[in-house]
């Protein structure tokens, strides 16, 4: 597992209506959610007719030091156009669910944990989504094979001079020819096959399903060979597993928090 270890925290700010805290031994980002306000005068006048159908998704993103520059509005976009399509927008018709991302440090690997920060978030402030999704970034190396880094099985799937390194931190992201966060949908479904209708407790066992196709991808560096992003993209559904699976856990353990609280 070449994931570093990961720390979610979710509620951190007291003034947003949900947010989420999300950390990777090196990079962190905290993510805050807003709404659905009513629109502003200015993004109604920038949608026009469409957000009186459907309402708004605003991304800033505030990078660790510095003012915004081309790459935050590159991480802004990549954000958004990754998450609006999970939102039902049209139960909102003139608002706007604004998602606030601070990159807290900057480690390697920020905008797939800035993806799984919002992520968390939205689900804290009970944003109607309509499937999950996690993000994971991968980086492609030419390396001698003494070099090699990558897992038995990247070496299985990719030919010996490329390596394919999972959530790379700054010193494996300078060398790569290519950085990629990929993001895919997941769901949990249940076995009611056999299900025991005398049973008291409630059902907790079943499976993740990760989607096929890609929800989103941002490549930054150069070309990359189809075979080897075909392979690399095959190992990085593994990965997502293992993001989805914690993601779960970790919504689950807050769910039974406030049902404790509650009770």
């Amino acid at each position: 597992n070449q994931l570093r270890t990961i720390i979610c925290e979710k509620g951190v700010l007291s003034r947003a209506d949900g947010s989420a805290s999300w950390a990777q031994e090196g990079t962190e980002v905290l993510a805050a959610v807003y709404g659905p306000i009513v629109s502003s005068i200015k993004v109604v006048e920038q949608m026009g007719e469409e957000i009186a159908e459907g309402g708004a998704f605003e991304v800033i993103w505030k990078p660790r030091s510095g003012v915004i520059d081309s790459s935050s509005l590159e991480a802004q976009e990549f954000i958004r156009s990754a998450l609006a399509p999970l939102i039902p927008l049209s139960r909102f018709p003139r608002c706007t669910i604004r998602l606030v991302l601070q990159v807290v440090a900057d480690g390697g690997s920020v905008l797939a944990c800035a993806a799984n920060a919002a992520i968390a978030a939205l689900v804290d402030a009970g944003v109607l989504l309509e499937k999950m999704a996690a993000a994971v970034a991968i980086g492609v190396l030419r390396v001698n094979s003494t070099d090699c880094k990558a897992s038995t099985k990247s070496e299985e799937l990719l030919p010996k001079e490329v390596v394919t390194v999972f959530d790379p931190d700054t010193s494996e992201e300078d060398p790569s020819q290519c950085i990629s966060v990929l993001s895919f949908l997941w769901s949990y479904h249940y076995d009611f096959t056999h299900s025991d209708d005398t049973a008291t407790e409630p059902r907790t066992k079943g499976r993740l399903i990760i989607s096929s196709g890609i929800l989103a991808n941002h490549c930054r560096g150069g070309p990359v060979d189809a075979e080897h992003f075909i392979a690399a993209l095959d190992m990085s559904r593994v990965a997502v597993e293992y993001l989805a699976a914690f993601s779960r856990n970790a919504l689950v353990k807050s769910l039974r928090t406030i049902q404790d609280a509650i009770l």
